[in-house]
C-alpha cells in the first residue's frame, strides 16, 4: 500500500473512532429508521469531549486509537461539525407530505 492510501486509511479510521464517540455522546444520533443518516443530538459537544477523556483515562482510547488527546478532541470537533442537520432529512420529508 501506498503512503498516501496509508495516511488516508489512518485518517479514516480516526474519523470512524471520533463519530462513535459523538454518537455514544449524544452529540450525533444514527437515525433509527433510516440507517445511515447522522444528525445532531441534544448533548454539546463537550459531552463528548468529557467521555474521550475518561475513555482515555481508563486506557479504553490509547495510541492505537489516537496519538494525543489533542488529536482525538479535535477529530471529534471535526466530525461534529460535519453533521450540521438536527433531524434525519427522510423523516422530516416524511413528516411534511
Amino acid at each position: 500500500m501506498s503512503s498516501t492510501k496509508n495516511q488516508i486509511n489512518e485518517q479514516d479510521r480516526k474519523f470512524r473512532h471520533a463519530l462513535e464517540l459523538a454518537i455514544e455522546g449524544g452529540v450525533l444520533i444514527n437515525c433509527p429508521y433510516h440507517e445511515g443518516f447522522i444528525y445532531r443530538g441534544n448533548e454539546q459537544i463537550e459531552s463528548a469531549y468529557k467521555l474521550a477523556n475518561s475513555k482515555w483515562a481508563s486506557g479504553k482510547i490509547n495510541h492505537d486509537h489516537f496519538e494525543t488527546r489533542n488529536e482525538m478532541t479535535d477529530c471529534i470537533k471535526t466530525v461534529v461539525s460535519e453533521y450540521g442537520l438536527y433531524s434525519c432529512n427522510q423523516c422530516r420529508d416524511l413528516i411534511n407530505k
